[in-house]
This record gives structure tokens, C-alpha cells and sequence, in this order.
């Protein structure tokens, strides 16, 4: 108890000096202390993900009036495309919600642009028909998957997308400036504004995050509203078509994973290549061997096919960044003597897949590097994935 009742009033004592010194300052003219000076870090310089843009100039406009006495004039115009109409309906939910007022929607059809003025009212969505014919251009920036302009001409707003999740990105930067638009959960969306007029604006924006997927599946219902934008990996790897004789058949098969014979398709190249094949005896197999069992000729063939059919592919989605070759959704792998070998240096059967793609990438990221030089542009970023 002794101990106890010393170690106490050592612990008081510290404890007295900590806080009789924190209480001393500087005193005042009048013989009163006062709190020591808060020492102020520097301010630090605000950090963006290389790569991304956000020049956006954002003007009240007073003349340009959205909603009024609960009506407004404003109607939606929206590209004939799935993505498109999604943004538009999430923005006439959202402008209800907000102000009671249900905005209409419209599907371009050919020959609008022909009567359409920039004193009309309209919210357009990725029509480039009248977005040319209004004498605008997209920056001449890479926006990427969710990029967006959008633009007030007159009346008129304009959000276009090149990419894919532009529209949901565009959409939500537009209900942030005339609503002042948060979404925190299903049941908790804020509007921090009135929107009774919409202003001018001029935004390129390409964000820190092309590709945001939420990690609970469960909040799926709210994803779009929040920003999320991946329900499907086709949305984040190009689907790979099926490498069909004429190249020229529309999407077909297209797979953004397990798309090994959407390369090779077995019915196309099994009879003249079989040793592009796992078993050239049995086409059921259904895996490559990626040493081309060790024929260096029909190698360099097969590498040649995978990586030109891939460049196909590429230039087909300008707006992604990723593309897999994978094997079929089976747990089957080359046992061919070249392969067998490369286990045993290597330590495993995907040490030959890494070495084909590595063959692959070169001739890939070569033309990438020409297209840039024809177009004078900056190269294009392109990532090959495999699975282990």
C-alpha cells in the first residue's frame, strides 16, 4: 500500500508539472497570462493523382433560371445508349427529390440538331450531333473511363462523355453546382442548394479514380449516386471478342476474362497451329500452351495472332487502359516436355504465360508508341493481366 500511495503522488507531481507548464504563457500587458501561440504548419500544397484534369470554370448565372414556382422548362436530351439513360433518369430523381419538379426526358432522333437553338432548355447527354452543330469541341485531353465535359451555351447544358462512366460523373458534377448534391447513403442524400438558376460553366474533368467499385456489394442499390461505377468487369478490362476470319463481325463472344480461345478459337486455328494447343490430340482440352510446345516458329506465329488480335481489340475501346488474356475457367494446364521444363527452372507453369506476354507486350506497346507518334499525341497507357 505503501508503494502504491508513493508511486500516487509521483504520478501527481509529473502530472502537476505537465500541466502547470502547459499553463504558463506569455503575459499581457496587464500582468494576465494567456495561452502560449499555437505553432501553424505551413500550408501543404494539394496533391492530385499525374494524369488526371480538373479545370473547371464555375460562374453563377442568375439570368439562366432552372427551377421556378415549382415548374421549370428544362427538359433532358440523352443519347439512344443504356448508360446515357441511366444518367438521365438518376438526374430526374434526383431533381424531383430536391425540388419537387420532374424534369422530361427525350431519346435523340435524327435531325433535332436542325432546329435546335442555344436559348432552348435542354440538359444534353453525349449528343454529338448537336454538340458539333453548336460549334463545340472536346478538349484535346484524355478523359479517360470517367472524364466528362460539360459545357452552358445559352440556354442549353452540355455533358459529354468519350468514355464509359462519364455520363454518371458528369451527371453528379452537374447536380453539385444547381443543387449543391451529396449522396451518403440510400436513405441520406443532402441538397445544399435551391436550384433555381444553372451556371455557367466550363469543366474538363478527368478524376483522380477512373475505375471505383464498392467493396460491398450489399450497397450496390447506391453506388451510382455515390460515385461507384463497376458492376461488371467488362466495365474495367476490354471484352475481348472472338477472333472470328473476317475480323470484321460485330461483338461476339466478347469476354473480359477466361478469353484464351477468344483469341485463339480452337474452330479457326486448331487445324493448321495444334501446337498453339494444350493436347494436340484433343481439342476438348481447352487451355493454350504458351510454349507452343517449344516450336520457336510456331511461337513467334502464335504471338504475332494474340498480340495483332489484341491491338484490335484496343483500338475498338479507346476509353480503357486494361486488357487480360486468360486462361479457361478450368484447373487444366500444358504438360508438354517445353512446359514441364519451364516448371522445373522457373518453379511454375505461369512463369511460360509471363514470357508469351511479355513477347506480346512488346509488339503491343510498338504500336502504341507509332500511333502516338502518327497522331503526335501522348502515348497510350495499356496494361496486359494475365491469371497466375
Amino acid at each position: 500500500m505503501k508503494r502504491l500511495f508513493r508511486n500516487f503522488l509521483i504520478f501527481t507531481a509529473i502530472a502537476s508539472f505537465v500541466l502547470g507548464a502547459a499553463a504558463c504563457g506569455k503575459k499581457t500587458p496587464s500582468g494576465e497570462k494567456k495561452p502560449s501561440e499555437p505553432v501553424i504548419d505551413e500550408p501543404i500544397e494539394e496533391h492530385k493523382q499525374e494524369g488526371t484534369i480538373h479545370d473547371g470554370d464555375v460562374k453563377e448565372n442568375k439570368e439562366r433560371v432552372f427551377v421556378q414556382d415549382r415548374e421549370t422548362e428544362y427538359k433532358i436530351l440523352a443519347k439512344d445508349g443504356a448508360r446515357e439513360i441511366e444518367a438521365a433518369d438518376f438526374m430526374i430523381k434526383q431533381v424531383k427529390q430536391a425540388t419537387g419538379v420532374e424534369l422530361g426526358r427525350e431519346l435523340y432522333s435524327a435531325g433535332f440538331e436542325e432546329d435546335w437553338t442555344r436559348d432552348d432548355k435542354y440538359i444534353i447527354i453525349n449528343v454529338e450531333e448537336v454538340f458539333y452543330t453548336a460549334g463545340l469541341t472536346l478538349p484535346d485531353k484524355n478523359l479517360g473511363a470517367s472524364g466528362y465535359y460539360m459545357k452552358t451555351l445559352g440556354n442549353t447544358v452540355f455533358i459529354m462523355s468519350p468514355g464509359t462512366y462519364g455520363c454518371q460523373t458528369g451527371t453528379l458534377r452537374f447536380l453539385q453546382e444547381t443543387l449543391g448534391y451529396d449522396m451518403l447513403s440510400s436513405d441520406c442524400v443532402v441538397f445544399e442548394k435551391d436550384g433555381k438558376t444553372i451556371p455557367d460553366m466550363d469543366i474538363a474533368e478527368k478524376p483522380d479514380f477512373d475505375y471505383r467499385e464498392p467493396s460491398n456489394k450489399s450497397a450496390f442499390n447506391t453506388y451510382y449516386g455515390q460515385g461507384f461505377n463497376i458492376s461488371y468487369l467488362d466495365r474495367m478490362y476490354i471484352p475481348v471478342r472472338e477472333n472470328v476470319a473476317d475480323g470484321q463481325t460485330p461483338m461476339r463472344n466478347a469476354e473480359s476474362v477466361h478469353n484464351a480461345y477468344n483469341y485463339l478459337p480452337p474452330e479457326r486455328f486448331f487445324a493448321e497451329h495444334p501446337k498453339w494447343f494444350f493436347d494436340p490430340s484433343n481439342i476438348a482440352a481447352q487451355q493454350l500452351c504458351y510454349t507452343a510446345h517449344g516450336d520457336e516458329e510456331e511461337y513467334r506465329a502464335m504471338v504475332e495472332e494474340v498480340a495483332n488480335w489484341m491491338i484490335v481489340n484496343i483500338d475498338e475501346n479507346p476509353d480503357m487502359d486494361a486488357i487480360t488474356l486468360t486462361h479457361l475457367d478450368n484447373h487444366g494446364a500444358c504438360t508438354c516436355e517445353t512446359c514441364k521444363a519451364a516448371i522445373k527452372k522457373y518453379g511454375a507453369i505461369s512463369a511460360t504465360i509471363i514470357m508469351f506476354l511479355n513477347d506480346v507486350d512488346d509488339i503491343v506497346q510498338s504500336y502504341l508508341e507509332e500511333q502516338a507518334r502518327e497522331n503526335g499525341t501522348a502515348k497510350r497507357k495499356m496494361t496486359i493481366l494475365f491469371f497466375a
